[in-house]
């Protein structure tokens, strides 16, 4: 157990608490509305009897003018306010949400991490709507969700996942770090650009003299002298000297102020997300080693990363300034787009490299706190244990498909191991053969990134992944149905050669072939992943297939799925059963629909 209380029940009082407080700064929001518009009103009466009486109402329309401002400034307070509330609403509704299984809207699907070549990822509704990545994932900056994608991809060494597991453990108890980082995150549409933020902080900054830029300060305070010349006349020819000596000097910062102009502009926002989540993670006490080194890595020169990150985006608010009209002229003047700018470039010289090192930080406990996430909302979901390599095994109890909702969700226990290296399913169509593929193949790569697994218990020694459920044939490519799975087996079989182990997962092998054909080519697919040392499952409707398990040298078994009919319904209980199926229901599937079996 993650969570000694319901998660449930700890949204639903969160939820409570936060509508009653949003409630409570609506009323007062309605009240300040409703004061500022009676004093604007005031103000206006005071203003006018000032005027025709000669100031003696003066002092109190100043008053009232004053008392508008600190009420417009309270309003935008309880504004804000008001936002963040809906906003921790928003995260404890998504919560219950996920927790029914209902789907979230707005939940990011990871589209952009999908990779049609990965040996997995879009057999195993890893990206895409209702994927296993929008069920997982929390992280609000696009390096963190880059993070969590690399973490669903790739399995992770077994002292890794051990670590993530442990630091997944005491996160997923801080439910309230987990709603301030997500908070702290802004707005998936408002993502954090990684990689161009990372390609900027990691390129190489202009290291401009320590005398051209004293040249520039001092340039820049004659511009003093230039605004003074706006007031005095006098001073006219003097101050058209200074900005022909400042135009002409600036003229060779013109490339380096460009540039950073349009690079920095971009990431002003991005850097205000970092600053606010390193500050956040600051603040936490942690007892987990991993999470301890993390956050103590967020710092440099014996500051917190926060307050150098706050630094860099002053200087940006600062050049960005310049935009605005009425300080175009005095900025340029006093040559602040060129100071700015080097002192741009002087902070990436001196922070660049530490502050990739921040993102990467951040990234992680993003994608620890989306993990953590999913142990708090799921604590009957154990810790798989992860064997030291071996024999490849596979073992799990209850075994169940995290995105199929608890209550239509049917569990079943699997054992791949040395005795039992090849299942052969077989069952009619719909029993549940490609949903146990998927199921297995899921929780083996939630398992190998740290999660907590949909099962009673599970143990596994590293595995890598490789699954052929769903092969397209490409009339672009020019590439049938049948040649894209061997393709997606000659991979399997490819990775079969290199170690750890694979876990294969073949859903109806090839089936866009005729019998004879398929029953050599499957043998010899799976013998060749056996020698290998490969262990998985295979699917087929075909039932001479199912002679393939006991030609393997004791190494295979049959297990099958089956169903009854009842009056005119098909009803599956999607439990697995020893031995080859004995029904079958493709003529009863088209007599439902309609379609005359009947011999003529």
């Amino acid at each position: 157990m993650k969570s000694e209380d319901d998660p449930g029940a700890t949204y639903a009082r969160c939820l409570a608490e936060k509508q009653g407080h949003l409630a409570c700064l609506r009323r007062r929001l309605t009240w300040l509305v409703r004061v500022r518009i009676a004093v604007l009103v005031l103000g206006v009466v005071l203003a006018g009897e000032a005027c025709s009486r000669h100031g003696h109402f003066g002092l109190a329309a100043v008053a009232s003018a004053l008392v508008f401002v600190g009420l417009s400034i309270a309003i935008a307070v309880v504004e804000h306010r008001s936002k963040r509330h809906e906003a921790r609403i928003r995260y404890c509704q998504e919560g219950q949400a996920r927790i029914h299984g209902r789907p979230v809207k707005g939940a990011p699907d990871g589209q952009r991490f999908a990779d049609p070549a990965h040996p997995y990822a879009a057999d195993l509704d890893i990206f895409g709507p209702a994927s296993i990545f929008s069920l997982l994932c929390m992280a609000r900056t696009g390096t963190g969700q880059t993070t969590l994608a690399r973490w669903l991809t790739q399995a992770a060494p077994v002292g890794e996942i051990s670590g993530r597991q442990r630091a997944v453990a005491e996160l997923s108890s801080r439910l309230s770090l987990r709603q301030d980082l997500w908070l702290a995150g802004g707005t998936v549409h408002e993502r954090v650009r990684e990689d161009a933020l990372e390609d900027w902080l990691s390129g190489a900054a202009t290291r401009i003299p320590r005398w051209q830029r004293m040249v520039t300060g001092l340039l820049g305070a004659l511009g003093i002298a230039v605004l003074y010349g706006f007031a005095n006349p006098k001073a006219i020819p003097v101050a058209i000297a200074i900005v022909l000596v400042q135009r002409l000097w600036a003229q060779r910062y013109r490339p380096l102020t460009k540039s950073v102009e349009a690079q920095v502009f971009r990431r002003a926002y991005e850097l205000r997300v970092i600053a606010r989540l390193i500050e956040r993670l600051c603040g936490e006490g942690f007892s987990d080693p991993r999470l301890l080194a993390l956050t103590a890595g967020l710092s440099d020169e014996g500051k917190p990363a926060s307050r150098h990150i706050v630094r860099l985006v002053r200087l940006v608010d600062w050049l960005e300034s310049r935009r605005n009209q009425l300080f175009a002229i005095p900025a340029a003047v006093l040559l602040l787009p060129e100071q700015l700018s080097f002192a741009i470039e002087s902070w990436r010289t001196r922070h660049g490299a530490a502050a990739l090192r921040w993102l990467a930080t951040v990234a992680e406990i993003e994608a620890l706190a989306s993990l953590a996430t999913f142990a708090f909302e799921h604590p009957e979901y154990p810790f798989p244990q992860i064997a030291e390599p071996a024999a490849p095994s596979l073992l799990a109890t209850a075994l169940g498909h995290p995105l199929i909702p608890a209550g239509a969700r049917v569990a079943n226990d699997l054992r791949l191991d040395a005795g039992c290296r090849l299942l052969v399913v077989t069952g009619s169509n719909m029993s549940g053969k490609s949903t146990l593929l998927r199921t297995v193949g899921v929780n083996a790569v939630l398992a190998q990134a740290g999660a907590p697994v949909c099962a009673a218990s599970m143990t596994l020694t590293p595995l890598q992944i490789g699954a052929s459920l769903r092969a397209q044939d490409s009339l672009e490519a020019g590439v049938s149905r049948f040649f894209a799975e061997i393709k997606r087996l000659h991979a399997i079989l490819s990775m079969a050669t290199h170690q750890p182990p694979v876990l294969f997962l073949l859903d109806e092998i090839l089936n866009g072939t005729n019998s004879q054909d398929r029953r050599e080519g499957a043998e010899a697919v799976l013998r060749q992943l056996l020698e290998r040392g490969a262990v998985g499952l295979v699917t087929t409707h075909d039932l001479a297939l199912s002679e393939l398990a006991d030609r393997q040298g004791g190494l295979g078994a049959n297990v099958h799925f089956q169903d009854t009919l009842e009056g005119d319904r098909l009803l599956f209980d999607y439990r697995l059963r020893p031995g080859v199926v004995t029904r079958r229901n493709a003529l009863d599937l088209m007599r439902l629909v309609g379609i005359d079996v009947s011999n003529s």
